[in-house]
């Protein structure tokens, strides 16, 4: 029988990553970004792209939370410090850690489905969830 993976070892298996002719990475940032908003979570600007958490609070806590690299050719999702679920930290946020797991989970789903409908364009591509 297989084991169910912890919500830090499932946060951790979060990857997808697309390979688009350039034109097209605009149009698809566009797409995931209204995957998120969806999903009830935010988009905050980053150096490399985007993080996407329900407000600032989650980032300046150091909770784990998706990230979105957006390059020249390529779009890459994963989620930034999977190992720093902790308890104490969530309840200063006003969660609990199986609430906070599905959060991302839902918004993961969401982008995912955003890759799935690009992966016939798509020059390269991973697309990994728990």
């Amino acid at each position: 029988m297989a084991r169910t993976p912890s919500p830090t070892e499932g946060l951790q298996e979060i990857q997808m990553l697309i390979i688009l002719r350039p034109g097209l990475v605009r149009e698809f940032v566009r797409e995931v970004l209204e995957a998120v908003r969806r999903a009830g979570l935010n988009a905050y600007p980053r150096a490399e792209g985007y993080a996407f958490m329900r407000d600032e609070i989650v980032g300046r806590l150091g909770l784990p939370h998706l990230r979105c690299a957006v390059m020249l050719d390529r779009v890459v999702v994963w989620v930034r410090d999977p190992y720093n679920l902790r308890n104490d930290l969530l309840s200063a946020a006003g969660m609990s850690a199986d609430e906070y797991f599905e959060e991302i989970m839902v918004a993961a789903g969401e982008i995912a489905r955003v890759y799935e409908k690009y992966r016939a364009l798509a020059s390269g591509y991973l697309l990994k969830l728990p």
